[in-house]
Parts: structure tokens; C-alpha cells; sequence
């Protein structure tokens, strides 16, 4: 039998794909080069095909030309992982959805230019900056937290207070400071550094407590909007919803800030709000299907609305920021921190911004 001659990449097309992602695979978002043992350089990046490279392939198109289908534009980078799974699942993974997929992973890559890279430390940022109390812990000030599409300056950064070359940079040591205060780190004494610890460990111990306290109280206010919202029910504004399957927040949202934020909330909150709801459904007959529904006719309308316009950098969390404003409004404008605990629930539960999820 004679073999399919596969119209394979030049290898400038693959240095081209992995540089405009930052060598980042496009649909995990995990590094694809690194150093290995030998002082060397390991790859695990593939420059894979949209439409497959040679006939009986994923997504074969037998109406491209051998130049198109080994041209950049047929191109997609990705880890080894990812890529036998979208050749796997090419039906899911159709043609649109690639280069969708292709587009948005160079956005976020060009957005990251010359920002500290959170998606790697993104955890123990969040973790520091609500141990911290949103402040610089040597000066005070108040801190924000990193939104993707613009360098706020007074957004803090995580520093290590290694007191030696051999002591490893670690979760212990970390703290966040403003950028004001990080030129003095390198002169900074052990007492120094030590007093720093004590503050991170104190402001620690005092947000679990307080933690505890506003959790409770946040449960009951979450109790209170959804009883109002059953209360009102529009049965034009519902849209097919899924709730069977948790999708994680990682495959839905690709927006770092929107995402970890959703994250921290729902590590605190979901089995709060799910045992909320369950016990409603039982008291009152709540539906969370039909909630979900309501919700995601919301963000469709909004979605359409805004669909083309360039002056929405991070079109998830303008979204998602209409979304609990749409809920603040409907309960009287009260609670809007139990609304965002609930808006941040139905997407992780219900197949909201489900366009990245299986």
C-alpha cells in the first residue's frame, strides 16, 4: 500500500506557533519547554494541525491545497496531552472551535507581555493577598488584585524572604508587598524579615477568624436572595441549562483574574451554597435548574450585546459583573457579596461560559 504524503510544518511555522503562545500549550495553558537534567532544553510541544496534515486524519479538509495545510494559518501549538485529545475527540474539537481556541491563546499571550506571571503562582497570590488583608505588609497600602488587560500600580507582588542563598524560595517565606516597598527587600535584615513573618502570620490567624464569622453570615444572606429570587419567576427569560455535570472552572473560563477569583470563592463557598440550595428545594421547592436557566438567558442577552466590541478587553468578567448586578437589582440592591458567591456558584455548577468544556 502506498503511504499518504503528509504535508508536515517547516520548522519556522513551528517556531512561529510556539512563540506567539509563549510556548504555552493553547488549550491547557501548561509551559511546553523547560530545562532538563543536562543542562539542556526538553520540548513536549507539538505543532499540531487543524485540519489534518494527510488523508483518513481529524478534521481532514480535501479541499486545502498541500501549501494551506502546512501553513501557519492550519497551525495550532500544544502539549502532547492535549494534542492526542483533540485528535481523539475531533468531533468535539471541530475546525471553528480550534482556531477559536488558537485566537484566544495568542490574546492572552500578547495581553501577559511584561506582566509577572500569576497563572504560575496565581494560588498562593490569591491565598497572600486575602492572608494579608489586601495590604502591603511593610507599608500598609492598600493592594489590589492583578485584572488582566491593564497594570494597576498599586497591585502587590509576591517576594520571597530567603535569608540566605540556600534557603529555597517556598509557600513559608512568601509574602506580597507593593511594588514601593520591594526595592528595600534586598537589604532588609533577618530581624526585618522576621518581623514581616509575624505580621503575615497574625493577619493570617485573623482572617480565618474572621473568615468563620463572615461565612455565616454571608450563608444567611445567601438564604435571603435565593427565597426573593423564588419568589419572582419570568418564564420568557429561560434558556437550556445543564446542571448534571460539574464542569472545573478551568476549562470554562479563560480570563486569569475572573477565574482565580471564582476559585477562591468557591473553595470557601460551594458546599455552603449547594447545601443552601438543597434544603430550599426541600423547604420551599426552590428549582436551581430553573435559577440556572434565568441566569444563562442573562448572559446570552449579554453576550449578543457586546459580541464585536473592542472596547471590552475581558468580555467574562464584564459579563460576569452584569450578571451579579442583574441579581443585586432584583433583590433591592442589598447583598452584593452573596450575589457574587451565587453568580460564581451557577457557573461552576450549570454550563455557563461552557464554551471551552466538554
Amino acid at each position: 500500500m502506498t503511504n499518504m504524503k503528509r504535508d508536515d510544518f517547516s520548522q519556522n511555522v513551528k517556531n512561529l506557533l510556539a512563540k506567539r503562545v509563549g510556548y504555552l500549550c493553547s488549550l491547557c495553558e501548561c509551559p511546553t519547554a523547560g530545562a532538563n537534567e543536562d543542562s539542556g532544553a526538553t520540548n513536549i510541544g507539538i505543532a499540531g494541525h487543524i485540519c489534518a496534515a494527510s488523508p483518513g486524519g481529524p478534521r481532514y479538509a480535501p479541499n486545502m491545497t498541500s501549501e494551506q495545510r502546512k501553513s501557519f494559518e492550519n497551525g495550532i501549538w500544544m502539549c502532547h496531552n492535549c494534542s492526542d485529545k483533540i485528535d481523539k475527540n475531533f468531533d468535539y474539537y471541530t475546525i471553528e472551535k480550534l482556531r477559536g481556541i488558537k485566537d484566544t491563546a495568542e490574546q492572552r499571550a500578547n495581553k501577559s507581555l511584561g506582566m509577572p506571571n500569576l497563572n504560575k503562582n496565581n494560588s498562593l497570590y490569591f491565598t497572600l493577598f486575602y492572608e494579608s488583608n489586601g495590604t502591603c505588609l511593610r507599608c500598609g497600602k492598600t493592594l489590589v488584585l492583578h485584572s488582566e488587560g491593564a497594570v494597576a500600580s498599586n497591585r502587590g507582588e509576591i517576594v520571597y524572604l530567603t535569608k540566605s542563598a540556600k534557603e529555597a524560595e517556598d509557600d513559608d517565606n512568601a509574602i506580597v508587598l507593593c511594588k514601593d516597598c520591594i526595592p528595600f527587600v534586598p537589604n532588609m535584615t533577618d530581624s526585618e524579615k522576621d518581623t514581616l513573618q509575624d505580621n503575615k502570620r497574625r493577619l493570617a490567624a485573623d482572617s480565618i477568624v474572621l473568615d468563620a464569622v463572615t461565612g455565616i453570615n454571608i450563608a444567611k444572606e445567601i438564604e435571603v436572595v435565593l427565597r426573593e429570587i423564588d419568589n419572582v419567576k419570568n418564564e420568557r427569560e429561560l434558556a437550556n441549562v445543564d446542571i448534571k455535570e460539574l464542569i472545573e472552572i478551568d476549562r470554562k473560563i479563560s480570563e486569569l483574574y475572573l477565574r482565580d477569583k471564582i476559585n477562591t470563592n468557591m473553595v470557601r463557598m460551594f458546599k455552603t451554597v449547594n447545601e443552601i440550595c438543597a434544603n430550599l428545594e426541600q423547604e420551599i421547592g426552590f428549582d436551581t435548574e430553573r435559577f440556572g436557566k434565568e441566569m444563562k438567558f442573562a448572559l446570552e442577552t449579554v453576550e449578543y450585546k457586546i459580541k464585536g466590541r473592542q472596547d471590552i478587553d475581558c468580555p467574562q468578567e464584564y459579563i460576569t459583573t452584569v450578571l451579579v448586578e442583574t441579581l443585586y437589582l432584583r433583590i433591592g440592591q442589598r447583598y452584593q457579596a452573596a450575589c457574587e458567591i451565587i453568580v460564581a456558584y451557577l457557573i461552576k455548577r450549570c454550563d455557563l461560559f461552557n464554551e471551552n468544556a466538554k
